[in-house]
């Protein structure tokens, strides 16, 4: 019985030596290239039967036969950034692997062979300028590893730039890879690359092999230059000059409308000279057509006041409807009336103006209200037979234009409303908005003599209503607080109907008519 156990014990013995010398040399910690071929020296227990790869990786030539516990062969890795192992099968059908993880592949995408993408790089226009491009070498990984396996360092990489951009000396084609390491200079052409990026990836180790990995990018700023005309808004007498700061590269045409003032000597100079005319107060327009090795920007243009300003007479009222405005001569007939519960914007266009005031002369009663916006004025009348004058100054550097206005309420049908409806007659859909004109509509309590508008109720719509001509709700739409809806009315039939919109407090309800 002694003996028995002391053979075991001698052959378990023999076992665990034979299993320390298991090897194969170069072994698992090196770094192979895919589609090398690579001789191998492996080192087993048991014996020898046959041999396989696995994972991608091939025997390109066998052992020799007869084949002892350590031999040689020669294989290659496939290209495959994954564990690639060679399996030694054993006449017992046991087997001995030998597995491979740090291929130099980058089939696959992986975290490891990222380059990072880089802070946008400016280039001007019309330039041509020098970039320089670096950052730290990563690294080769291996695929479908937890954690992730990294290992090595990249030290080739590939440049995918704008057309006509160099790297080395090699003109870039748009499409086309050009070699490089992790610190380059890329010379830019005049031109493109607006928009564009320029794309960075690790290069695999020999040609032919898959690029997997997502590039890192560098964004191009090629913007379009800011162009404004710069000079005076007014010439009283003789000339006066405007300029574009032009960028590189950039032509310039000037041209000036009507002949009421020119354009004295270079026209197709950053800085042009405008000569006044006239004695009479007009206005020209001066434009300037801007164009560099890119593109033709839209023209340029500046209003151009030749003496003292002067105003167009326009405005509206709440429902955005323009009006002219007439000038006040102490008559009846001057007076501009306006519908009592409306709000009244007097938006002129003026010419050439440096200053605009405003200062009311009379006003009946004296707490009628309004509010002075600088170059515009609003009024509002909460009651009949109101009104109010006032006189209006622009001033330029030439002058000043004065003129007088006077306003007074009437009555009108539909009061003061808050919102707008429409179309009226509808057939499918109903609009109703609160339009984009500041008015309030509450009433004479909700303003004083000194009102500067900071009490306007800020109209909003939370709920519309339709109602039919026998009162019956047809229609209910709840909203969030919105300045614009619709209501489909499609379903309903034509006659008369009645809107009502709330924003929660104030109520309003207006007559529309759906046709059919």
């Amino acid at each position: 019985m002694k003996k028995v156990l002391l053979t075991c014990f001698l052959c378990f013995a023999i076992i665990v030596a034979r299993t320390q010398i298991i090897s194969i040399s170069p072994d698992q910690t090196n770094e192979f290239s895919p589609n090398v071929e690579y001789t191998f020296t492996a080192t087993i227990v048991f014996d020898y039967s046959s041999m396989i790869g696995l994972g991608g990786c091939y025997v390109t030539q066998l052992p020799t036969a007869p084949v002892g516990h350590t031999f040689t062969f020669k294989a290659k890795f496939a290209d495959a950034n994954q564990k690639q192992t060679f399996q030694i099968n054993h006449p017992d059908g046991s087997y001995t692997k030998f597995e491979f993880k740090k291929i130099k592949s980058l089939f696959y995408p992986t975290s490891c062979a990222q380059v990072p993408n880089q802070t946008p790089v400016n280039v001007p226009r019309c330039q041509t300028v020098n970039i320089p491009i670096s950052f730290t070498n990563v690294q080769w990984g291996a695929n479908f590893e937890n954690p992730t396996l990294c290992f090595g360092s990249i030290t080739n990489y590939e440049y995918q730039l704008p057309n006509q951009w160099t790297l080395n000396g090699q003109t870039s084609t748009g499409s086309n890879w050009i070699a490089g390491t992790n610190s380059v200079t890329v010379t830019s052409d005049a031109s493109n690359g607006v928009n564009g990026v320029i794309l960075i990836r690790p290069k695999t180790v020999t040609a032919g092999l898959q690029n997997g990995q997502t590039p890192g990018q560098i964004p191009i700023n090629r913007a379009a230059p800011t162009l404004t005309i710069t000079g005076s808004q007014a010439i009283c007498s003789g000339t006066s000059d405007y300029q574009v700061a032009l960028p590189a590269g950039a032509t310039i045409q000037w041209t000036l409308s009507g002949s009421d003032a020119s354009i004295v000597g270079c026209s197709t100079c950053s800085t042009v000279t405008v000569s006044r005319n006239t004695s009479v107060d007009v206005s020209v327009v001066l434009t300037a057509t801007v164009t560099d090795c890119i593109q033709t920007y839209p023209s340029l243009t500046k209003p151009i006041r030749l003496g003292k300003p002067s105003v167009d007479q326009s405005g509206y009222i709440t429902d955005g409807t323009y009006y002219p405005i007439k000038i006040y001569n102490g008559l009846s007939s001057d007076y501009n009336e306006l519908c009592k519960g409306h709000t009244a914007i007097t938006q002129f266009s003026y010419a050439g103006e440096t200053n605009v005031t405003w200062m009311r002369t009379f006003a009946s009663p004296t707490n009628t209200v309004w509010w002075n916006y600088g170059d515009d004025i609003k009024l509002y009348f909460y009651a009949l037979s109101q009104s109010q004058r006032f006189q209006m100054t622009a001033t330029n550097a030439c002058g000043s234009f004065v003129r007088d206005y006077a306003f007074r309420s009437k009555a009108c049908s539909g009061g003061c409303l808050q919102y707008q409806v429409s179309p009226n007659p509808a057939a499918n859909n109903i609009n109703i908005i609160v339009p984009n004109i500041p008015g309030p509509c509450d009433g004479p309590t909700a303003f004083g003599a000194q009102d500067n508008g900071n009490e306007q109720r800020d109209v909003i719509i939370t709920e519309v209503r339709l109602y039919d001509n026998l009162g019956v709700l047809k229609k209910v739409k709840q909203v969030n607080k919105v300045k614009q809806l619709s209501l489909d009315v499609t379903a309903l039939k034509g006659g008369v109907y009645f809107i009502e919109v709330t924003d929660g407090t104030y109520k309003e309800t207006q007559q529309v008519i759906i046709q059919k």
